[in-house]
């Protein structure tokens, strides 16, 4: 079997060292004539293929994109992720996927990350806090929130109006004729849960109704709690007869324990979610959700952090903030 040709191979047979080689692959500007000649014309005789190791020599960036993300088994995690590696692929990157399922600190994930080699990275588990590791990462390679991002941040982001997307929902259920309307939050570290209560809490106001802090549920909503929480909830004299959940994953919990309380949905419960992952439309579910078009959202993480790669862009460009919209279906 023959020998893969390698850079080395070609730089002997030119006559010119490999880090030349790699400057004519990477197509640098300032190469001598003479010498880009020299290795153009090794590479067609010894039919060399370039490689992104070898592309990487010089450069010390392989054409692969870190991905950050807070669990991949949430699907709206999963199902953005998948949109990415797809369109990553087909632009010609490999996409190389971190979990750090809300326990890595996000600072040592990024360490990692940055001795890989990557192009850039893109980020959906920081925290509304989280500032420190924009100083470790500088200006030394891309970086690009999705879903998620701080409160002051120099990288690009792209969000839903999560505020926006939570009135929506007590507009639809007070249209429906609702008054006692309860809310499953999530941890207000991160800003998708934090905007989705602050919605609630000013759409309650705005439309004149009662804030029962009772029918708030705050922190990490796990399956127990959640259960808990509802069964609760319902047993009150003055039971709410809708309930707004910060997730689709936690919509979809509580029917459950809807369910196990012999309630109706939604004849005697209204349910909304939020995300509208993908199971959320199948026909026994058949839930309500705000979409917030996440495809879309994935895809334009991803073509803003090449353009940031590819154009070397000194300037950042402004954050986008995708409009949500509201999936009725059976539980309201």
């Amino acid at each position: 079997m023959k020998n893969k040709v390698t850079i080395k191979d070609v730089a002997k047979y030119a006559g010119v060292s490999p880090s030349t080689v790699s400057r004519v692959l990477n197509n640098y500007l300032h190469i001598k004539p003479d010498k880009r000649q020299k290795v153009e014309e090794a590479i067609k005789e010894l039919n060399f293929e370039p490689n992104e190791i070898a592309r990487s020599l010089i450069t010390n960036k392989s054409k692969t994109i870190g991905l950050v993300v807070d669990d991949i088994s949430n699907p709206f995690f999963s199902e953005t992720s998948k949109v990415i590696i797809l369109k990553a692929r087909q632009l010609g990157y490999e996409i190389l996927i971190y979990d750090t399922s809300g326990e890595e600190d996000l600072k040592k994930t990024l360490k990692f990350l940055l001795s890989r080699n990557l192009s850039g990275i893109i980020v959906g588990s920081v925290s509304r806090y989280d500032q420190n590791f924009e100083e470790l990462v500088g200006e030394s390679i891309p970086v690009v929130y999705f879903n998620r991002k701080p409160e002051k941040s120099n990288f690009f982001s792209v969000t839903m109006d999560n505020k926006k997307g939570s009135k929506m929902t007590i507009s639809h259920l007070i249209q429906k004729g609702h008054s006692r309307i309860a809310f499953i939050g999530g941890p207000f570290e991160y800003s998708t849960y934090y905007d989705r209560y602050l919605g609630y809490y000013e759409s309650i106001n705005e439309f004149g109704l009662t804030i029962d802090e009772e029918l708030i549920l705050k922190g990490k909503p796990t399956n127990d709690y959640i259960q808990n929480f509802v069964t609760r909830i319902l047993s009150k004299p003055d039971r709410p007869t809708a309930i707004v959940a910060s997730t689709d994953q936690i919509a979809i919990t509580v029917l459950d324990a809807i369910e196990k309380n012999n309630f109706r949905v939604p004849n005697d419960v209204a349910v909304i979610g939020f995300d509208n992952i993908q199971v959320s439309s199948n026909p026994y579910i058949g839930l309500t959700t705000i979409s917030q078009q996440k495809s879309k959202m994935a895809e334009l993480a991803l073509n803003t952090l090449i353009l940031l790669i590819e154009k070397n862009l000194k300037e950042t460009p402004e954050d986008v903030v995708i409009s949500p919209k509201l999936i009725t279906r059976k539980t309201t």
